[in-house]
């Protein structure tokens, strides 16, 4: 199955997001985007992603934000 047969595509709506990331607002359409999304896991390498409040921003919406490795591993146990 290839990555677009299986991916959902999120339409953000105009209205102003809701602020995320204090460091990197551009990563605020990221974090949008999974929770409207409502994807299970943010894998990122991305450390303004990694930042406490992002994470548990992301934890109340029911996201996980791992690194690729941390997923591979997670994964890996199931």
């Amino acid at each position: 199955m290839s990555i677009n047969a299986s991916a959902e595509v999120v339409a953000l709506p105009d209205a102003t997001l809701i602020p995320t990331v204090s460091v990197d607002r551009d990563d605020d359409f990221i974090v949008a985007t999974a929770v409207l999304g409502r994807a299970d896991v943010l894998c990122t390498l991305d450390k303004h992603l990694h930042s406490p409040e992002v994470v548990d921003y992301c934890r109340a919406n029911r996201i996980w934000v791992r690194t690729d490795t941390a997923l591979l591993m997670l994964l890996r146990k199931q």
